[in-house]
């Protein structure tokens, strides 16, 4: 949307009991590469596993530039390296979206619902007008699901998408949150 009519205010530094989720910088180019090189850590997004460091430099770039958009490293400690990312999309004056990945060797830990919960309280306290976030998630993919659910988002209902990176038509599960938590029921 580059005549957006929605811009949202700079991101502040997040803490979590165990994270620090600052905003992204080229500088976390590196940090970035390093852990989307595996290719099980974008298998479930429509991104591609980027083979140079230049296509994350650009991806980054891109991001950063986009008024909508406001995206997190995720760092067990200040200064420690970013192990993922946390994306938030103002999609139009009161709906949002919200899309992350994670570093393999972290999956399993509750980081990534400590993120997004951090994320969601941050927007809804800051952005009064918005009263939903939604997202969606590839229906094999259970660890994000899980974390989905623990922040009280609900099933809504599965769309069918074309990935680039994919022959086949990718299976969705539509999933959202209401300002003041889930209010729906889950459906599969």
């Amino acid at each position: 949307m580059s005549d957006t009519l929605f811009r949202l205010p700079p991101h502040p530094v997040l803490r979590t009991a165990r994270l620090w989720l600052r905003p992204i910088e080229l500088g976390d180019a590196a940090d970035v590469f390093a852990y989307v090189s595996d290719p099980e850590v974008l298998r479930y997004t429509s991104g591609r596993t980027p083979a140079h460091i230049a296509e994350t430099e650009a991806f980054l770039a891109g991001v950063i530039e986009e008024p909508e958009t406001l995206c997190w490293g995720i760092r067990l400690a200040a200064d420690d390296p970013v192990v993922g990312a946390i994306e938030f999309n103002l999609v139009a004056p009161t709906a949002g979206s919200i899309h992350y990945a994670l570093a393999a060797s972290m999956w399993g830990k509750g980081m990534m619902t400590e993120a997004v919960q951090a994320v969601c309280t941050w927007v809804f306290r800051t952005l009064p007008q918005l009263t939903t976030i939604g997202t969606t998630v590839v229906v094999e993919n259970i660890g994000s699901r899980r974390v989905l659910e623990k922040c009280r988002f609900y099933h809504t209902g599965e769309v069918t998408d074309r990935w680039e990176k994919e022959l086949e038509t990718v299976r969705l599960w539509v999933y959202r949150l209401d300002r003041g938590g889930g209010t729906g029921t889950d459906r599969p």
